[in-house]
């Protein structure tokens, strides 16, 4: 288990959102100059060319600063991106068995569930993340989904 580094990948639009306000709400909810002592729980962040690099490094350090610290998360350049095995992902909906059944018959398989905008949503929320009424309206749940998700928040 020590030889890799939990990580997620976000897609997005810089039309919607750049770069830099996409990092901020990276740092916003992260404390950049918490060192963690494994590889695998480390902080970090890949870059894919020296602009984002750059950026990253700029907004990492004023971050750091900001806390009364300096950057511990790493920024490294992103050489290639390994997807965990499906049954890795979603974790917290997953244990939610309603949520999941709604949304593996809606979606018709495991890996389009994985790859849903909606089931990271509601893993999210479930993770505490998020104001699960401004969201509801966006997720289309049955009620039963929605008194599982209720259920549990």
């Amino acid at each position: 288990m020590g030889d890799h580094t939990e990580a997620l990948q976000i897609d997005f639009d810089p039309r919607a959102l750049s770069y830099e306000a996409l990092l901020a709400r990276i740092w916003a909810g992260h404390d950049p100059t918490r060192s963690r002592g494994s590889v695998q729980y480390r902080a970090a962040i890949w870059t894919h060319d020296e602009r984002q690099a750059e950026i990253a490094r700029r907004t990492g350090e004023a971050a750091a600063a900001a806390a009364g610290g300096v950057l511990c998360t790493a920024i490294e350049p992103l050489t290639r991106f390994y997807r965990a095995e499906d049954y890795h992902q979603k974790y917290s909906l997953r244990r939610v068995r309603a949520l999941e059944e709604e949304l593996l018959a809606r979606l018709g398989s495991d890996r389009a569930m994985v790859d849903s905008t909606v089931a990271a949503r509601i893993n999210a929320l479930l993770r505490g993340y998020g104001d699960v009424e401004a969201a509801l309206p966006t997720l289309d749940l049955s009620p039963r989904a929605e008194a599982a998700l209720r259920a549990r928040l």
